[in-house]
């Protein structure tokens, strides 16, 4: 899913179905993904120009670090593997913030 502008918001779940790659992209907007507790997928996400935007997640197993300075250009990145990793889910942002939530199922 990508957008030029505007937010996304989606929830990943387990229906059972063969999984594959995804890619959650947009220019400015914030991206809020919701992934339900039994779903195994690796996560790599991003926000290019950091400067006070932000990435949070409800799952430790998600790393988030900061590239830069706080008075220059700076990148945020998150990444990690929820239960064992799966197929990869690439979130990115140019100008926004990523938040990365636990689904109630």
């Amino acid at each position: 899913m990508e957008t030029g502008a505007g937010g996304i918001t989606v929830k990943f779940i387990n229906t059972g179905a063969e999984r594959s790659d995804s890619l959650l992209e947009t220019s400015v907007g914030d991206i809020t993904v919701y992934i339900a507790p039994d779903v195994a997928i690796s996560v790599r996400a991003s926000v290019d120009l950091g400067n006070g935007h932000h990435i949070t997640s409800d799952f430790s197993d998600i790393h988030i670090a900061s590239e830069g300075n706080p008075y220059g250009p700076r990148t945020l990145n998150a990444e990690g593997k929820l239960n064992g990793g799966g197929p990869l889910l690439k979130v990115r942002t140019t100008t926004g913030d990523i938040c990365i939530k636990r689904a109630n199922q």
